[in-house]
């Protein structure tokens, strides 16, 4: 595949645990991403936002409640967050102590997770120099953009995956990382050959779950389309960010 390389970066900003997103022509000063970028919105928040619910979520919604539905997903996106996060840090070559940092009663299943990645990993059997975790794509032509989890090379093939520590790998999963391969593609003018989903800490006999996915880009396009449309066929504004002094007194 022949393709231009996008000429354009993107800047991702954390607040309150949600990421957001602005492009920016290529040599444009990422420290004026507000006034100079363009923002837009991340995969996770159109599918959350406008993708369709599942049986499993709506009987879930209705079973807890909002606010306790609220909390467990609070929860478990704190405890997927501590997965991640220490996922990365093995791609990057560091030893985990998981006796000192991963045995707490909070997270209890961690141990669980990151044994199932390692078993993941060796099994799968990853060119270790062509890794890339936590690559951050985003789309000018489409207006969107996302963070994803793994770059890799298996054999020839260039590899795109994510990683999960939920219930189950969902339609709107599929859809994300389908987002994630038309980015990095128009980002970096590589093809993508193959896309994947691991499940870490499952019941499956080897304690995951690994699943190459082949839903096509036009699933999350129409997706957008509607979130879109909900949004009267514009892009939300960005959310306005409270500043505060780094330090604070009252008597001197």
């Amino acid at each position: 595949m022949s393709k231009k390389i996008a000429k354009f970066q993107v800047v991702r900003k954390d607040i309150d645990d949600s990421h957001y997103y602005w492009l920016l022509k290529a040599g444009a000063n990422v420290k004026k991403f507000a006034t100079e970028g363009m923002f837009v919105p991340g995969s996770t928040t159109i599918l959350g936002d406008a993708g369709p619910v599942g049986y499993g979520l709506r009987n879930f919604w209705m079973t807890n409640g909002k606010e306790g539905s609220d909390q467990i997903m609070q929860d478990s996106g704190d405890f997927g967050t501590l997965i991640h996060d220490a996922i990365e840090r093995l791609l990057y070559g560091e030893e985990l102590d998981l006796e000192r940092d991963y045995s707490n009663t909070t997270y209890k299943d961690a141990r669980k997770h990151l044994m199932s990645f390692h078993d993941w990993f060796h099994a799968f059997k990853p060119d270790v120099k062509s890794i890339k975790p936590e690559f951050v794509v985003g789309s000018w032509k489409y207006k969107y953009a996302g963070t994803l989890d793994l770059f890799c090379t298996k054999g020839k093939k260039n590899w795109i995956i994510d990683f999960k520590t939920g219930s189950g790998i969902y339609s709107n999963h599929e859809r994300q990382i389908a987002s994630y391969k038309q980015a990095y593609e128009e980002m970096t003018g590589k093809k993508i050959h193959k896309m994947g989903i691991l499940r870490t800490g499952t019941k499956h006999k080897a304690g995951y779950e690994f699943k190459e996915v082949k839903k096509p880009f036009a699933s999350f396009l129409n997706v957008y389309k509607t979130y879109l449309d909900e949004n009267g066929g514009k892009i939300p504004k960005p959310p306005l960010v409270d500043v505060y002094p780094e330090k604070l007194r009252i008597i001197k």
